[in-house]
């Protein structure tokens, strides 16, 4: 009597099962090398973002200022202000809502400035995520080039950005022409007439270039109420202000 056989042998059903485990393998090993690359750009995406801002922030001259001013380049640790002197980001602090945050601010000099020279430093800024599955993971710092002065001893003194502006009484800008000029007011100034010396006084200032008093020369040296944090090459007058007294004149000084 024969008998029919139906369904699968014990060895049909393990080489079955072992081809579906090495299927789930393949696709486990895919899903988490998916996931993991997703992770990897949130991260990256997440920290442009954080840099982004960060250089937005130090792209003005008063963000520069409210950090690094009084700091030594051996300073470390010190809290990130923005322009209108608010901290909004400390060692340790949250700095983002995905969860980065600082942990280290320090300061180098790439380019060996000199004490009482001026020129480029760089601001760094060391990032981390704080959560994750696998603990906190480090970034690559951020570096962000900022001009500055530095005085006798190495603190910085000043930040002197490409272009700064002025507001300059006509009395004192007088000091940066000849004895045969004056300027007098904005009316004059405006109107043409004393346009053209009004931008030499302006640019003298600028460029500290009054070293010296003579007749054709200067009627001071380099004096003025506010005296650029160092010399920039040129300089044009771009408001004159006749509501003060004596009038002002804004110069704006650039390199």
């Amino acid at each position: 009597m024969k008998i029919d056989e139906k369904g699968f042998s014990l060895l049909e059903t393990l080489i079955v099962a072992g081809i579906l485990a090495v299927l789930g393998l393949g696709i486990i090993s895919t899903l988490n090398i998916s996931l993991g690359t997703i992770s990897y750009l949130n991260d990256r995406v997440e920290f442009l973002e954080f840099r982004s801002l960060l250089l937005k922030v130090y792209d003005q001259p008063q963000s520069c200022t409210n950090t690094v001013v009084g700091q030594s380049l051996s300073s470390v640790d010190f809290p990130l202000k923005d322009g209108a002197n608010n901290t909004f980001a400390t060692l340790g602090d949250l700095s983002t809502d995905s969860g980065l945050r600082v942990i280290g601010t320090s300061l180098s000099n790439p380019t060996g400035i000199p004490n009482g020279g001026s020129g480029n430093i760089q601001l760094v800024i060391a990032v981390e995520r704080k959560e994750g599955g696998g603990g906190p993971k480090a970034f690559k710092p951020i570096d962000i080039d900022l001009p500055v002065v530095l005085n006798a001893t190495g603190t910085i003194s000043n930040c002197s950005f490409e272009t700064n502006s002025y507001n300059i009484p006509i009395t004192q800008l007088n000091l940066y022409i000849s004895s045969f000029d004056t300027l007098s007011s904005c009316i004059n100034i405006v109107g043409g007439s004393e346009y053209f010396i009004a931008n030499t006084a302006c640019s003298r200032f600028c460029n500290q270039s009054c070293v010296s008093v003579g007749a054709y020369t200067c009627k001071a040296i380099n004096a003025g109420p506010v005296r650029p944090a160092y010399s920039h090459k040129s300089g044009l007058i771009t408001e004159c202000n006749s509501l003060t007294t004596p009038h002002s004149i804004l110069c704006s000084c650039f390199n």
